[in-house]
């Protein structure tokens, strides 16, 4: 298998020029040789750059001495038989790491390169054994009689198969002893049949905790000889304790502050030696001791072996083991693309940065792609078009680092051969800060997930506490990973970015500045108290963001009792985190108008042009924006109209100086309005509204003589009229006043205060008459 394995090879080439012919050993399957050009043997003249030819090569290997010498010849445009004529040595080399090793593959394997018309040729491959003298017995199946639960009372038999090399079997022995380096001790093995040899005579029974160690030997009439794989067993007595000699302490242990002793992560067991060299597990009890869960430090606990029946400890050994105190790392990760599924999108992190999008620069017209990244079982981002992209071209991230500090940046990278080498980090805060290069993030990227790799730099103070950090890694030379030049369809590779951060309530927001709140009017006599001033307003920070906080208001030279204008300050009642240097304040503009005026008016409505309608069994309702609009019937005191005879409906109210809207409406709820629109009353003293079912009162004629532009608006409307304007009034379409302008030319322009998107009315009054105009506001 190219990918596995390990042995030896002749290797034809390499990348690059010269070409010599090579004896090399390698790891990993002969993929693994890479690209590499040396070797145990490399050849010179003229073996050392043949060039569409012929050759004839031969590799021996001796395995007395581990010598291997590789020879060769260049046989020019066709095949020469290599078994004739000469052929040169090009060096030697002693080797034998994988010469014990059973080596079942050989063969030709070619993988050619990129380029066009490349073909090799083998042939008359083959080898040959030089055997020097006989060949030796072999010795199998070697079985020892009983094979365990051997007591100082027994003694054992061994037999083992002997088959005959190229001649007859002469003599076989047992060699065996109490010391593996000394088996002197010979009891001869005879044939009991199918070349099965047994020993004449057992080895004798042996003391308690005896280790007998033995081969089996064998030679034919030609003097060749063979020897088996050392074999061995130990001879204990059920009724012999076997001593401890021996602890095997377990791996120290690594906690944080604050964990207590019942906590640790103690191994229950420890591997002891025992006097026979068997190897076991103990239970062990370990002792607190010194241990300071609260204080960093290195704490070395004892422990007591539990003793099982037939283990004795008679030099009262003690397990210990080291258990490290530290300090606890107190980040979270922030924000992490580590790319589950093949998309942009962060997948770990507070809440704030799960979705952020990881990209290329804006100019980047290419595609993403989703190969292989650092961990198998998930992919990477991977993109082209890194070619003239020194200082120009980067990947980038935006995340949010609100409340936390200390930050720390790890990102692993790979680029093809011909993708981008040399990167760096750099970061900006929000989308009009300059870019700024993060110390020691030089980044070297090879053709694999190893090299570019950063872990846990340090990200500076700057980036601390920001709602929104950009992140790049940019290209800082135009040079490749194969040390030539950035090509197109170069690639390169980002995964695992992961930024951490420790969470903190000390960083401080600065206030910037505050919302602009619209005028209060209030009547005159209106107490301080009275107005209706927000509790909170919005604040915005250095940090781009924003947050409503309460707000104290200072009532300063207000005085209800005066018309005019007044402005009220409030001081912000910041939280904790926040500072306000510059001592901004909000300010409140209140408008003290005189007294508005309360009248009668009385509503009349005509039912007779109302179809279908009984009054018999039917009843009339209104409402309007005097009743902000209630459904008909649910203020029945206010809303139900009075039959006065001809069909005509009638309903008095006192209602404050204004203009209101309002409908009628057949018995309660809203299912029988009147048709059309609102109607429109500018109430300005005592009066009597004549109404028609189904008619409004606004005189069409009149109304058609204004021109409203532009409809919709934004932030200023012009209004042209044959007629002198007295006054023009915005409302909103329940009728409540919004702003007032007084008294102005045929064609006039208004400003348009801050208003959210829209319908709103306009009321115009000239002295023929009052008209209301529909606008659209759009924002």
């Amino acid at each position: 298998v190219d990918s596995l394995g390990v042995g030896y090879a002749i290797v034809l080439g390499n990348t690059g020029d010269p070409d010599p012919i090579r004896f090399v050993k390698y790891t990993d399957g002969i993929q693994s040789l890479g690209t590499t050009t040396g070797g145990l043997i490399v050849a010179t003249e003229p073996l050392n750059n043949p060039t569409n030819q012929f050759m004839s090569l031969k590799l021996t290997y001796n395995p007395a001495t581990h010598v291997w010498e590789l020879l060769g010849r260049v046989d020019g445009s066709s095949f020469e038989d290599p078994m004739s004529g000469e052929l040169v040595s090009v060096g030697t080399v002693t080797e034998n790491e994988f010469t014990q090793l059973a080596l079942p593959y050989m063969g030709a394997y070619w993988q050619g390169s990129t380029g066009g018309n490349q073909t090799a040729f083998f042939d008359n491959v083959s080898v040959w054994v030089d055997i020097a003298g006989a060949i030796p017995p072999s010795i199998t199946n070697i079985v020892q009689t009983p094979p365990s639960d051997i007591t100082p009372e027994t003694t054992v038999s061994v037999s083992a198969t002997v088959t005959p090399g190229d001649a007859a079997i002469e003599l076989v022995e047992l060699h065996w002893g109490t010391d593996a380096s000394d088996l002197t001790n010979t009891i001869v093995m005879e044939n009991s049949g199918n070349d099965t040899f047994t020993t004449v005579s057992d080895i004798p029974a042996q003391e308690h905790n005896t280790t007998v160690y033995f081969v089996v030997f064998a030679e034919d009439v030609d003097g060749e000889s063979a020897t088996s794989a050392l074999q061995s067993y130990l001879v204990t007595d059920p009724e012999t304790d076997l001593n401890i000699v021996s602890v095997i302490n377990p791996e120290p242990i690594s906690v944080e502050t604050g964990i207590v002793f019942d906590d640790l992560p103690l191994p229950e067991t420890v591997t002891v030696t025992l006097d026979n060299n068997q190897i076991i597990n103990l239970d062990v009890l370990w002792h607190e001791g010194d241990y300071d869960p609260d204080t960093p430090g290195n704490y070395f606990l004892d422990g007591d072996l539990i003793l099982t029946e037939g283990i004795a400890n008679p030099e009262n050994l003690i397990a210990q083991i080291e258990v490290i105190v530290s300090l606890p790392d107190f980040s979270e990760l922030i924000a992490g693309w580590f790319f589950p599924e093949p998309n942009q999108e962060a997948d770990q992190g507070i809440p704030e940065n799960i979705g952020k999008l990881i990209s290329r620069e804006p100019e980047f017209t290419g595609n993403y792609t989703w190969p292989s990244g650092a961990s198998p079982e998930s992919p990477s981002i991977s993109s082209t078009q890194w070619q003239e992209g020194e200082n120009t071209k980067y990947w980038v991230v935006e995340l949010s680092t609100l409340n936390f500090g200390d930050l720390t940046l790890s990102s692993k990278q790979q680029s093809s051969n011909t993708g981008p080498r040399d990167f760096k980090v750099q970061f900006r805060i929000g989308t009009q800060g300059a870019w700024t290069d993060v110390p020691n993030s030089n980044i070297t990227v090879a053709n694999n997930f190893i090299s570019g790799v950063i872990e846990n730099i340090e990200l500076p103070a700057a980036c601390n506490n920001k709602a929104f950090l950009y992140l790049r890694w940019i290209m800082t030379s135009n040079t490749s990973v194969n040390e030539g030049t950035v090509a197109s369809a170069g690639t390169s590779r980002i995964d695992e970015i992961e930024v951490r951060g420790i969470y903190s309530d000390d960083f401080q927001r600065i206030v910037i500045g505050v919302e602009e709140l619209p005028p209060f009017d209030v009547v005159i006599g209106t107490p301080y108290e009275e107005i209706d001033l927000p509790e909170t307003i919005l604040v915005y920070f250095d940090d781009l963001g924003s947050e409503e906080l309460p707000v104290t208001w200072d009532p300063g030279d207000y005085d209800g009792n005066t018309i005019g204008t007044y402005t009220i300050t409030g001081e912000i009642q910041l939280l904790e985190g926040m500072e306000n240097p510059d001592n901004i304040l909000a300010e409140a503009i209140v408008n003290v108008i005189p007294e508005p005026q309360f009248y009668t008016v009385t509503f009349n409505v005509d039912m007779s042009a109302a179809t279908g309608f009984d009054p018999d069994a039917d009843e009339v309702y209104m409402t309007g924006s005097m009743f902000d609009n209630a459904i008909p019937g649910t203020l029945p005191d206010d809303q139900l109209m009075s039959p006065s005879g001809n069909l005509i409906y009638t309903n008095t109210l006192t209602l404050l100086e204004g203009t209101y809207t309002y409908k009628y409406y057949i018995n309660t709820g809203v299912g029988n309005p009147e048709p059309g629109p609102n109607r429109i009353l500018e109430l300005t003293g005592d009066m009597t509204v004549d109404d028609l079912w189904g008619e409004t009162n606004i005189d069409e004629i009149f109304a058609n003589l204004f021109n409203i532009y532009p409809n919709p608006a934004s932030g200023f409307v012009n209004i042209q009229t044959d007629q002198i304007i007295k006054e023009i009034r915005l409302m909103d379409l329940q009728g409540k006043t919004i702003q007032v302008y007084g008294e102005s030319d045929q064609i006039t322009r208004i400003s348009l205060p801050q208003l959210t998107s829209g319908l709103y009315l306009l009321g115009i009054r000239t002295d023929n008459g009052y008209v209301i105009k529909k606008i659209q506001i759009n924002r």
